[in-house]
């Protein structure tokens, strides 16, 4: 599947660059989930650092 959108010509390619990874992970996480619109959940995150 794939989704395409428009990018404001007022927004530089630096700030919507990561948007396609960022938002992918996002909603594959949701639907893997079973997360839905309307939906409450909690996200817990760790980083890379040890």
């Amino acid at each position: 599947m794939a989704k395409l959108a428009p990018v404001p010509e007022t927004l530089c390619d630096e700030r919507v660059l990561m948007c396609t990874d960022i938002m992918s992970t996002g909603f594959g996480g949701a639907e893997s989930g079973k997360i839905h619109i309307g939906d409450m959940v909690a996200v817990f995150a760790q980083d890379g650092r040890a």
